[in-house]
């Protein structure tokens, strides 16, 4: 009788034990940890759409680039690598999230280098001021299409093995205390079909 009452001590354990390990995994792939100030914080989301998803050469089109999950976003900035051949990006304008806070940003800095295939922005909060947090539209990326294809998007850098071909967004996120603000980007794709 003792034994089984023992057994159910320990299986009331086990059971309570499986449970919070399974939360914790939980809470853990949604959260990450900074290892600089041993503290868990969450993750953003940086999610892109393209308008239209299929577009023909000589068409123009835009990617919307949406941030979730923000917090305390004080500075972004943002290279894309793109095969000029492909694609020439036209501009890069700022949405209205980094501009949603209690100050306004800077003027933001925006290079579009269509011939060498890289584009740079750069946007920061002035002031003393909190980050800005939560979901919103970060920027969009003009762009005309000029030779058929299929572009792969995806986060990366040059120095990283991946063939031009695609194009790599390099985004940096950076809170007001100066940490870096942890992001999960989605790899997307565009196709270029001829001229119809």
């Amino acid at each position: 009788m003792a034994a089984r009452k023992r057994f159910r001590k320990y299986l009331a354990i086990g059971a309570i034990t499986a449970v919070c390990a399974v939360l914790f995994l939980m809470l853990g792939y949604r959260m990450g940890s900074n290892p600089e100030i041993g503290s868990i914080y969450p993750r953003a989301y940086i999610h892109c759409i393209i308008i239209p998803e299929e577009v023909h050469v000589g068409q123009s089109g835009e990617i919307k680039v949406f941030i979730l999950d923000a917090r305390d976003l004080y500075g972004i900035s943002l290279e894309v690598f793109h095969d000029p051949r492909l694609i020439s990006i036209d501009g890069i304008s700022w949405g209205g999230f980094m501009e949603s806070g209690p100050t306004r940003p800077i003027i933001p800095v925006n290079t579009v280098g269509s011939q060498d295939g890289r584009a740079v922005a750069a946007c920061l909060l002035t002031g003393d001021v909190e980050g800005i947090s939560g979901d919103g539209h970060l920027l969009t990326i003009d762009f005309t299409a000029k030779d058929p294809g299929v572009i792969s998007m995806k986060k990366g850098t040059l120095d990283d093995g991946q063939p031009l071909g695609s194009c790599l967004f390099n985004f940096t996120l950076g809170t007001s205390d100066l940490k870096p603000q942890p992001y999960t980007f989605k790899a997307f794709k565009m196709e270029i079909i001829p001229r119809l």
